[in-house]
């Protein structure tokens, strides 16, 4: 005749201890979190359409990143969301800035703003630095903005039309901003103060910096493609864009 075993250890014998729940909730939240968010992708990805898609993945990359770290976090989620935010930036993000993200030390909790920002805005570009990024907005303004802090630092007010196309120098000291003003305006990184106007009698589409800092390349509405001195916006080279094959 078997033993008589005591209700409690019977208990103990056939339900998990208190450890192993608590081991089995804790695997459960872990292979959760990144199903939510898999899931949340996945319906963002069949909701919307184009470039709204990089968007929203931004915003859900940026309310996983606005968190601080915790050794709670899931593994890999601060990860997946900084590898989401560096793949839709249109500069990528120097090691620094990605191990700084991944490890919470840059905070993105004010972040919003630029968010905001960037829902408005017509072109984004980020400093060679990947310490700022500049957002033109619908107000004709650009706003540059600590990718640190997720503070606006400068708001530029001069355009009287759409600023179409932004581009760091290579040195990170001006920012260019091409506009449907017909002009192209030089600002001062640090002070925030416009430096030069280039008029172009054409709106610009886009713009860029030699790597050499030399050289201005504009790209103007009545398809020409002309290059100027940064030193003194002399016209070197006016391409008819229409010509070329």
């Amino acid at each position: 005749m078997p033993e008589d075993i005591p209700e409690d250890e019977g208990e103990a014998a056939s339900s998990p201890s208190k450890f192993d729940v608590e081991r089995l909730a804790k695997v459960l939240s872990l292979v959760a979190i990144p199903i939510v968010v898999a899931v949340l992708g996945w319906m963002i990805q069949n909701r919307l359409g184009g470039e709204n898609i990089k968007l929203e993945y931004v915003k859900l990359a940026v309310s996983i990143l606005q968190k601080p770290s915790s050794p709670d976090d899931p593994s890999g989620l601060r990860d997946w969301a900084t590898d989401i935010l560096n793949q839709n930036s249109p500069v990528k993000f120097n090691e620094k800035t990605i191990s700084q993200l991944k490890s919470g030390e840059i905070n993105l909790s004010t972040l919003k703003g630029l968010i905001a920002a960037t829902n408005n805005g017509s072109s984004v570009t980020v400093s060679p630095d990947g310490k700022s990024v500049a957002v033109a907005t619908t107000r004709n303004t650009v706003e540059i903005w600590d990718l640190a802090t997720g503070r606006q630092v400068f708001s530029l007010r001069s355009n009287t039309n759409l600023v179409t196309s932004l581009a760091y120098s290579p040195d990170g000291r001006s920012l260019y901003a091409g506009s449907q003003d017909d002009t192209v305006r030089e600002w001062d990184v640090a002070t925030g103060r416009e430096l030069r106007m280039l008029d172009l009698n054409a709106p610009v589409l886009a713009l860029a910096v030699s790597n050499d800092q030399k050289t201005l390349v504009v790209r103007t509405a009545d398809s020409h493609l002309r290059v100027y001195s940064t030193s003194n916006f002399q016209l070197l080279t006016d391409i008819k864009l229409e010509s070329v094959k």
